[in-house]
Formats: structure tokens, sequence, C-alpha cells
């Protein structure tokens, strides 16, 4: 479980910017919005990507037509989601797509949120992969997260081995949930960027729902 902040920048559209501060919370500019997510959780993840359509709208005409979807499934909004997830109508407005060209700047938004995440780690998740594969961990690696996760404290090297490794399980779970995020927009662009055919939104929701469920995580060497 990790969280991610999502802030909208300043060209928002008046209308997207009310529903960001449904919550009550203040200046979407000024503060962020956290989403706590885990592999496999539908409604947190679905509460993510309706954050980022709402985000992706252009227009007036945009946030019309995403509404009028929403009203045609017959969804209500809600003053909390399941996950405790706000601001409620931004969260809950699109947990669907609605429309090919929302859809991709979704994603690009969410490509580009994990991606500023994960580049806050002092070290990449293969970097922890190998970290907990060593046995004794005494190469390049593991002095690397020493200094980083102790800071040099001194004390019985057991116990100090005991907290880095710990310490780097954490990081590295964290991690992992970002870059299945992170992956999950790569895939979902991959599949409606493709210029050699035509793009069947129908199968690309169908597959998004798939991968939504899944539990396993979506990750790549990084």
């Amino acid at each position: 479980m990790v969280s991610i902040s999502l802030c909208r920048e300043e060209n928002a559209n008046q209308k997207i910017k009310a529903l960001w501060e449904k919550d009550g919370l203040g200046d979407c500019y000024k503060l962020g919005r956290n989403v706590t997510l885990s592999i496999g959780d539908r409604s947190s993840t679905e509460s993510l990507l309706s954050l980022c359509r709402v985000s992706a709208c252009l227009d007036d005409e945009e946030l019309l037509n995403m509404t009028m979807a929403f009203e045609r499934r017959g969804e209500k909004t809600s003053q909390q989601t399941a996950d405790g997830l706000v601001p409620q109508l931004a969260a809950t407005l699109s947990r669907r797509p609605f429309s090919e060209s929302n859809e991709i700047r979704a994603m690009e938004i969410l490509w580009g949120v994990t991606l500023e995440n994960l580049s806050m780690y002092a070290t990449t998740l293969s970097e922890d992969e190998q970290l907990l594969m060593s046995k004794r961990g005494r190469g390049e690696w593991w002095r690397k997260s020493w200094n980083i996760l102790l800071g040099g404290m001194r004390g019985r090297r057991k116990e100090q081995d005991s907290n880095v490794r710990n310490a780097i399980i954490t990081r590295r779970s964290e991690k992992r949930v970002i870059q299945h995020f992170h992956n999950l927009a790569s895939t979902c662009l991959g599949f409606l960027l493709r210029s050699d055919e035509i793009i069947d939104f129908d199968e690309y929701q169908y597959l998004l729902a798939a991968q939504i469920g899944n539990e396993e995580p979506l990750l790549v060497n990084g």
C-alpha cells in the first residue's frame, strides 16, 4: 500500500477545479490529494483513474460528456468512496473510461505522477531486489543503502543488518505498487496509441477492467 499525491496544475478549467475542491480541503493548486493504493484493490484503482480522467478534461464540453456517461451508467457520487478517498466527485465521476482521447491524457497523467514518485527514491526497484538477494550484503548496493537508510548509525552488526533489511523490504513493497501503476499506464498508452490499426475501445475497456482486478503486480525491471 502506498499513497500517491495528485495536484492539479493551474491550467485547470474552473468547473474541474470546483470538482476537486468539493472535498473541502482547499486550493487544489497548492494542496495535493492523496490516493492510497494497493495492487488488486479495484475500488482505490478506479478512484485514482477517475481523478486522472477528470484532470484530463480539456473543456466544458468534455466535462459534460463525462458527466452524461456517468449518468447513463446510473452511478451515484457519494460523500466518501469505499476506500475513504476524496474529493467525492472527482474520485467517483469517471471510474470507467468514456472517450479515447480523454483516456490517453488520463494515462499520461498517471504515467507522469508515478514516474515522479519513483524518482523520489534514492535506489531503483531492481537495486533493492539485488540487495535482498545478497546473503551477507556487503557489496556496493548494501553500502549505498546502509548510508541512505541509517546515516552511518553504529551498533551491533546483527541488529543493524536486520533493521536495514526490513527497511529495504518496506521500500521495495512501496516501489512495487508504484511501478505496477506506472506500468499499467504504459501498457494502456501502448494499446491506445497504436498506429498500425484502428483502436477497439470496447476491447480496451475490457482489458483494463480485467487488469484492475488482477492481484499479480505488473512489473518490469526498474
